[in-house]
């Protein structure tokens, strides 16, 4: 594993394993819709997720758009590429990529570090 995302204290770290380096990428507030959303996504990662299942998981439906959910939280471009698989209607989050799953998905390093 060469980047890991972590949600500490609310904050969304991105870990770059090979430099030591964290970086926050979003710190939604407390409880909101995209707040609750991650909490979920986070502690099942790999799970697929349809709208509907998040939606009753995070008790909350008003989460409606899963590409505006991962762009609220700042996962954007190569950084939305390697961590999430979104659809219209199903997302799956994984907390972890290796150089060698850049490669495969075509993601420059530096683009997400």
């Amino acid at each position: 594993m060469a980047w890991e995302i972590k949600f500490e204290r609310g904050a969304i770290v991105l870990v770059n394993h090979v430099t030591g380096q964290p970086k926050t990428i979003a710190d939604p507030n407390f409880d909101s819709s995209n707040d609750n959303a991650f909490a979920i996504l986070y502690a099942h990662p790999g799970r697929k997720f349809s709208l509907k299942e998040l939606q009753e998981e995070a008790r909350d439906r008003t989460i409606g758009d899963l590409h505006k959910l991962v762009e609220n939280l700042k996962f954007t471009g190569a950084l939305k590429k390697a961590f999430f698989r979104v659809s219209r209607d199903a997302i799956r989050f994984h907390p972890t990529v290796s150089q060698g799953q850049l490669a495969t998905l075509r993601i420059d390093p530096r683009t997400i570090s």
